[in-house]
């Protein structure tokens, strides 16, 4: 197996070389309790290598390449993780890798194209650009397939962390990753892991898009110099929005799947033919109903045909009607054997598992729910941009030349936005929908008579 060295220097205040210093290397694997191998090679994972600087501080450590690691020096409090690349690099080089958050596909609502924006986190940017100067980002059909270069490189600024990319041919089931290119010499940094694009959770409830043209028309989305506000900001007060409104209703309003939730079992539900409230709602769909009793080595799986879904999913009921089936089935039966598992307590713990869906598939959420989303989300950004109507941080200017003055003047003050209006009119909104959408939406407002 191919290796480098892991160079570096530890000096004192006084710029020094300190030596005898610990630097410990150490196996990482990727996962906990598992291995990695490469070409039918594998590392010991418990057994670390120490190195002591020399007398004029320098080190260095040998690695080889493709392997994950943990390099700790402890004296300057340094420890990173990394894979380690395929050619010699510095200590604090180690790990400089981009960081792809998410790569989002959107739509073109005038002519119907897809693209991607993928944003990607460069960091530390003061770091990275002692040796690379642009950031380059690649897409695949395939994770492990061949990946080209996606446009031109972007260059990396001094103190910008985040940037944001286009695939403006987007395909949501590309692959992409990233790496940092040195320009001058052709230098390269590892590839970051690749991610598959996909619809962020909290576009398929409100795009950006939407979000402008229903709840921000008329505003001015710029900064001072003419800049658009960055899709990330409207992305950004979208899924704050919806997160507070899935906790304001304790509901779950992007699909989600719940695996093998487990219920206990009570007599006295089972005489109402096996009644269940699950713990989220609105259910889309059950995948499977079964029960163990610890005796049973294995698991019952109810038949699908024998299982009820009460107001469509929007209460969250399940109740479990016998029909015909094989001989198993006479457990199921009320008042027969299952009763008899209760004892004197009436209630067995842990013994139904029940999957399913629950949530609001891609462009079923009620516009009720969207409508209060839009407006939470808006106000965030009706905030920054009523700051800057005028300027950052002015409420009122005067331009003059002899003979001619012009004074404008906004609502922004210390304590008032120039968006200030809208802003109350949708906090009033918002406050007095809230309560109907609990009762209506929220847990522990419905009553059932079994």
């Amino acid at each position: 197996m191919a290796t480098i060295n892991i160079t570096g220097t530890i000096q004192d205040a006084a710029g020094t070389g300190v030596q005898n210093v610990l630097v410990r290397l150490t196996p990482s694997a990727p996962d906990e309790g598992s291995a990695e191998a490469i070409g039918g090679v594998g590392i010991v994972l418990d057994q670390p290598v120490d190195v002591f600087t020399a007398s004029d501080g320098t080190f260095t450590a040998v690695a080889v390449v493709g392997f994950r690691y943990l390099l700790e020096i402890s004296a300057i409090g340094f420890a990173r993780e990394f894979t380690c690349p395929s050619s010699n690099i510095r200590f604090d080089l180690l790990g400089l890798t981009p960081f792809i958050e998410t790569a989002t596909d959107h739509i073109d609502e005038a002519s119907g194209d897809n693209y991607v924006t993928l944003t990607v986190k460069a960091s530390p940017i003061t770091t990275l650009k002692e040796r690379y100067d642009q950031l380059v980002i690649e897409k695949s059909a395939t994770i492990d397939g061949s990946y080209a270069a996606l446009g031109t490189p972007t260059t990396l600024e001094a103190g910008i962390t985040f940037y944001e990319v286009q695939d403006t041919s987007g395909d949501v089931a590309n692959y992409y990753r990233a790496h940092y290119l040195n320009s001058g010499n052709s230098d390269v940094s590892q590839d970051s892991d690749a991610i598959l694009g996909a619809s962020a959770e909290e576009n398929l409830l409100i795009t950006p898009d939407e979000l402008k043209e229903l709840y921000l028309f008329g505003a001015v989305l710029e900064d001072d110099d003419g800049n658009e506000f960055p899709r990330r900001m409207f992305e950004h007060y979208i899924a704050a929005a919806a997160d507070w409104l899935a906790k304001e209703l304790d509901i779950h309003l992007v699909a989600h799947d719940h695996v093998r939730e487990t219920y206990d079992h009570y007599s006295e539900d089972y005489g109402s033919w096996g009644w269940f409230q699950l713990d989220s709602y609105p259910v889309i769909q059950i995948d499977e109903v079964r029960f163990q009793y610890p005796s049973m080595t294995d698991a019952v799986v109810i038949d699908s045909d024998w299982i009820v879904l009460e107001d469509g999913g929007d209460s969250g009921i399940v109740q479990i009607v016998p029909g015909q089936g094989n001989i198993a089935d006479v457990l199921l039966i009320p008042g027969a054997l299952l009763p008899m598992w209760s004892g004197a307590s009436g209630r067995v713990p842990g013994i139904w598992q029940i999957s399913y869906r629950s949530g609001f598939e891609p462009g079923t959420l009620p516009p009720d729910l969207k409508h209060i989303i839009g407006m939470a989300a808006s106000i965030g950004i009706f905030n920054i941009a009523g700051d800057l109507i005028a300027g950052a941080g002015i409420a009122n200017k005067s331009v003059s030349i002899p003979g001619l003055s012009q004074n404008i003047g906004t609502t922004s003050s210390a304590t008032n936005s120039g968006y200030g209006a809208r802003i109350i009119e949708y906090q009033k909104e918002v406050k007095e929908a809230l309560p109907m959408l609990r009762r209506y939406y929220g847990k522990g407002t419905r009553m059932v008579v079994a």
